[in-house]
């Protein structure tokens, strides 16, 4: 795709956008595991790398955790293989295993990955975690949009929630309406604790400092369109006083 030798730009962009490539499949509403950004999480970014590496041939397990149900043919980029074991977007009941970044990235890059019996969470996370084995556990209803997800959970035992998307603090998780720890799981992406029982959850994106930043820019927006039109009533009212201090001495002069 970077050293395309088509040169009808029509047919070059055709068999790029056919490729999902770079942001192009915002076209299409077609979601994908990585695109074109100006800024990247760290941790996404080193995740990517292990998909997209000299090799391109990743963890069939981190693909399946990904929720990868497509990939492209290896003779053919505009050509779709279907995957059958996929996982969803959110998953639960998995074994918690504590260890440091490195050793983590490492699991997760190799052939015994497996996301629906393992979760990776880092070794500080350890303490405030009463999960220690793999859990039986339903998940119902779903409601997924793109600052939002709810989910109905259902389980005997003490669960982690896993969510296969990015880790960032302005997301808040909670679990019947009371906040609850976010835990960053498997390097990059998201879980946290359920008790035993049934719970509605819901994962949302607050970013308050962006919302503070937008007041702002707001209130100074507003606060220039005051001083403009403040300055405009001066200049027009200094043109007032000039016409009238003029039409008084060609007064006095005649």
């Amino acid at each position: 795709m970077l050293t395309s030798t088509v040169r009808d730009n029509q047919l070059d962009f055709l068999g790029k956008r056919l490729a999902l490539w770079s942001n192009l499949n915002l076209l299409e509403g077609i979601p994908k595991v990585n695109g074109s950004s100006t800024l990247q999480l760290r941790e996404q970014a080193r995740v990517q790398s292990l998909i997209y590496g000299p090799s391109n041939r990743c963890s069939q397990g981190l693909l399946d955790f990904l929720a990868v149900s497509k990939i492209t043919a290896p003779a053919n980029p505009t050509e779709w293989i279907d995957r059958a074991t996929f996982c969803p977007l959110i998953t639960s009941g998995q074994r918690p295993v504590f260890s440091g970044d490195a050793e983590i990235l490492e699991a997760l890059a190799s052939r015994e990955f497996d996301p629906r019996e393992t979760v990776y969470l880092p070794s500080e996370a350890k303490p405030g975690i009463t999960v220690r084995n793999r859990t039986q556990s339903r998940i119902g209803a779903q409601r997924i949009l793109a600052t939002a997800l709810e989910a109905d959970v259902e389980t005997e035992e003490p669960i982690l929630v896993l969510v296969s998307q990015s880790f960032f603090h302005p997301w808040r998780a909670s679990v019947n309406g009371c906040r609850v720890p976010l835990l960053r799981a498997n390097y990059a992406f998201q879980a946290f604790q359920v008790p035993a029982g049934r719970h509605h959850v819901v994962l949302r994106y607050e970013d308050r400092l962006f919302a503070t930043g937008g007041i702002i820019s707001g209130l100074t927006a507003v606060g220039c369109v005051v001083l403009w039109r403040r300055a405009g009533r001066d200049r027009a009212n200094e043109n007032v006083e000039q016409g009238e201090r003029k039409a008084i001495t060609e007064a006095l002069r005649g």
